[in-house]
């Protein structure tokens, strides 16, 4: 199992092999997350909280519960409204160490 923390995200992947990635994260409001991008698809499934969506230049405001798929090699990230947010991140193929994200240098 893999484990993060710093004073705005912690998280842990739970399910970690070849064929499945599955994370569980709590982001605290004053995150502020830089844009990025993998090849992988990624699911996310808001649990809790309310929060601003970025893909590709558009900016939607989500509120649990809320899923979306991201596309391969889609500009994301995901920004908390509310005090924290609960998410769940899927990727179909891993591990996560073999996931390459390509971190842009704005943020949302």
């Amino acid at each position: 199992m893999l484990y993060y923390e710093d004073e705005y995200i912690s998280y842990v992947i739970y399910i970690n092999n070849e064929k499945l990635v599955k994370g569980l994260a709590i982001i605290k409001k004053n995150y502020k997350p830089y844009l990025h991008f993998h090849k992988e698809e990624e699911y996310y499934n808001l649990l809790s909280g309310k929060a601003k969506l970025y893909i590709n230049g558009n900016i939607t405001i989500i509120e649990a519960p809320y899923e979306i798929k991201i596309k391969s090699n889609n500009v994301h990230a995901l920004q908390p409204i509310s005090n924290n947010i609960v998410l769940e991140f899927i990727f179909e193929k891993g591990p996560f160490e073999n996931i390459k994200y390509t971190y842009l240098k704005s943020r949302l």
